[in-house]
């Protein structure tokens, strides 16, 4: 009886799974063997005991009195067993169901329908269950028939194996370790897996991963999937992240990084453009050059204490991050770390950094407010170059140099320089355009090529301890109006103001020697005077300024270069000193406006040079004698009491002479008052005693008889007031 509980339960096991197909029954009386013979002999023997478990049974009433009917029809009973091999083990199969299901193994692998149809056979019918003998002793003969079950555990045992890969789980074995990855393998000292259901990169083991190229990446390299990855995860015991680990894994949009990673390579997520969120922990110490560059997607960033060194390019171009704290513990702050972070909105930088680095925070467009601690002493070049909606900043007082473009292009409109402050770099706020006022503190000495052209400024106090202003430092500022000039500079460079439109007002210090090439050129400025401490004025220096009217060299001036007042033709007066030397080519050109001139009598003119004539100035050989007259004043009190005299170079001039030449010229008297007479070799003039007070014009008739300064002409006729008063 053993037995056959046993075989019939073996047989509902496989039935159930499907391992046992229902037509192999249907063939049970062919192909015996000798052995399957001998266990049909023993089940006669089992049949003449039926009568006796049958009337056992009825006795009992019980609802298991069927056997029978299971005999009659065996395929339709074993169809049935499945359904209830679960709950309980059928106590009566045959003895050759053993050696026929074995038989049976065969057909059970070619076909697999009969597997299908099974089920439904065993819900359409319900045969009811064979009984349990009632005494376990009367089967325990057949004992030695147990050896078939062992094929049949053998049996089971691989279709549960066949189940758990059906359903996913995997067996904690060493070998089937890697059965939950579609691809695996080796990488480095370090094992990865992909699985294809999530797309998962998986990266396990203790230690460093590899530096390798986006090339030879074991998952790239064998199967191809870096744009399939869309999660990644870094188990526990990995140590680094090495260079270009995940290289354009462009559809992966989190990456999960566990505590024990201390280095995050060269390019380590370089371009990968749907990441949206990074988990950086307090033990990561190093985030590699171009880490994260190219991270167009990601929007969460947290930077914890631990960190020390930030890599050139570490976040460039992460355009959705939006606001941003540098932990204190940062040592190294790489080049353009977060340049072109468009999105980024606040930037805290924790007390204890020491430098900005170059480009940091460059073509951050979107940035309106940064926080600079007074720990930082150096501020690179484009720190915040074309930040522009950064409207204010302060510098703090350790930093020494503001970089080259450190905010050039930005939209400042007020930057505080503290005390400390010695050097503004080159086009360090060129551009900024919204800057309309500017501080210098006492401490700065230098000012370089550009650094404040083309802002709003609309005031300017140089301090006295600036020494050094490079070229075109304040140019094209077409709303600055005045400026001051300290003490301590020597040198105005070469278009420091030039195309300042509206300038109007401008000092030139005590001290100042030279005046660069186009200076001024193209200036507002209506009036101006040059100390004789200048020694050259250089080209172009004041051209084109249309609104100059008065111009005063003072003595000491030595050299005027090519068209340095060309094109002002506004000016009304115009006197220069003898200290002149050299006069440059159309130096004084198109001066349409003069009306009042004159020179040095002991200046000499190159051949060439110019010539001054009704306020327009032309290039000839030779400097022709041009005579005007004067008004002259003399005082009435005097007249009453006695005849006054005048001098000659006081009521006439010839070419800008102011101290008068009496060998230069003839004088007669054309028509006038009566109380004024002249000497015609002299030209002084004599006011008769008693001449009432008034105002009286005179015509005088000069003959230039030419002198060193300038050759003879032809009588002309001038026009003399004198005042009595």
């Amino acid at each position: 009886m053993k037995l056959k509980r046993l075989v019939a339960g073996l047989v509902a096991v496989a039935m159930t799974v499907g391992m046992l197909p229902a037509f192999v029954f249907a063939d049970e009386g062919e192909n015996k063997t000798e052995e399957t013979k001998t266990v049909e002999a023993a089940e006669s023997k089992e049949e003449a005991k039926k009568p006796e478990a049958k009337e056992k049974k009825t006795e009992e009433k019980k609802p298991e009195e069927k056997p029978a009917e299971s005999e009659e029809k065996p395929t339709e009973a074993k169809a049935a067993e499945p359904s209830k091999s679960e709950d309980k083990k059928p106590s009566d199969p045959k003895p050759s169901e053993t050696e026929d299901k074995k038989e049976a193994e065969p057909s059970e692998k070619e076909s697999e329908e009969p597997k299908a149809e099974e089920p439904s056979e065993s819900k359409e019918t319900e045969p009811a269950e064979p009984a349990e003998p009632s005494e376990s002793k009367e089967t325990e003969p057949e004992e030695p028939a147990e050896q078939p079950s062992e094929s049949e555990n053998e049996e089971n045992t691989e279709s549960e194996g066949e189940e758990d890969t059906v359903t996913g789980e995997i067996p904690p074995e060493t070998d089937e370790a890697e059965e939950k990855y579609d691809h695996s393998g080796a990488y480095g000292k370090l094992k990865w897996g992909y699985s294809e259901a999530s797309g998962t990169l998986t990266i396990s083991g203790k230690g460093a991963m590899p530096s390798v190229e986006p090339e030879d990446r074991p998952w790239d390299t064998e199967y191809g999937l870096c744009l399939s990855i869309k999660k990644i995860v870094i188990k526990s015991g990995v140590t680094s992240i090495g260079k270009n680990a995940f290289y354009g894994c462009q559809y992966a949009t989190s990456a999960s990084i566990p505590s024990t990673v201390k280095t995050i390579g060269y390019k380590a997520f370089y371009d990968c453009i749907s990441l949206t969120s990074i988990n950086i922990s307090k033990n990561v110490t190093t985030i590699g050059e171009s880490a994260f560059e190219c991270c167009h997607s990601l929007k969460n960033l947290k930077l914890v204490n631990g960190l020390k060194t930030l890599g050139n390019r570490a976040f460039y171009d992460c355009y959705s991050i939006t606001s941003l704290t540098i932990p204190k513990t940062v040592k190294s702050f790489g080049e353009y770390a977060f340049c072109n972070c468009a999105g980024l909105k606040t930037v805290k930088i924790s007390k204890g950094i020491k430098k900005i680095s170059k480009g940091a925070f460059s073509k951050c467009t979107g940035l309106t407010s940064v926080s600079i601690p007074n720990t930082v002493s150096s501020l690179g070049a484009y720190a915040f170059y074309e930040c522009k909606s950064l409207s204010k900043v302060t510098v703090p007082a350790k930093v020494k140099a503001i970089g080259s473009f450190a905010f050039s292009a930005s939209g400042l409109k007020s930057v505080t320089l503290k005390k400390g402050l010695k050097t503004i770099w080159d086009s360090a706020f060129e551009d900024c355009k919204n800057l309309t006022s500017i501080t210098f503190p006492k401490t700065l000495t230098h000012i370089d090529f550009c650094a404040f052209r083309n802002t709003g400024l609309k005031t300017l106090k140089i301090p006295n301890t600036v020494k050094v202003v490079i070229q075109a430092a304040f140019a094209e500022c077409e709303n600055l109006t005045s400026v001051s000039i300290g003490t301590g500079l020597k040198e105005i460079p070469n278009d420091m103001f030039a195309d300042c439109t509206n300038l109007e007002k401008v000092n030139i210090p005590l001290g100042i020697t030279y005046i660069g090439g186009s200076a001024f050129d193209g200036c507002g400025i209506k009036s101006i005077t040059i100390p004789g401490t200048v020694k050259t004025i250089d080209e172009e220096a004041f051209r084109g300024c249309h609104n100059l009217e008065s111009i005063t060299l003072n003595y000491g001036i030595e050299t005027i270069g090519d068209y340095a007042f060309c094109e002002c033709n506004s000016v009304k007066k115009l006197f220069l000193p003898s200290s002149i030397t050299t006069v440059g080519e159309y130096a004084f050109a198109e001066m349409t406006g003069l009306n009042d001139y004159g020179y040095d009598p002991e200046l000499t003119l190159p051949d060439n040079a110019w010539m001054l004539h009704g306020g327009v100035y032309y290039e000839l050989q030779a400097n022709p004698a041009v005579v005007y007259g004067k008004t002259a004043t003399v005082s009435a009190k005097k007249v009453k009491k006695k005849a006054q005299t005048i001098a000659a170079s006081k009521i006439i001039a010839i070419n800008t002479m102011d101290d008068y030449d009496a060998q230069g010229a003839w004088y007669t008297k054309s028509f006038g008052s009566k109380n004024f007479s002249i000497n015609k070799y002299t030209g002084k003039l004599t006011v008769k005693k008693g001449t009432k007070k008034g105002t009286y014009t005179l015509k005088i008739k000069v003959l230039p008889t030419g002198n060193e300064s300038y050759k003879a002409g032809e009588e002309q006729e001038v026009t003399v007031k004198i005042k009595v008063k």
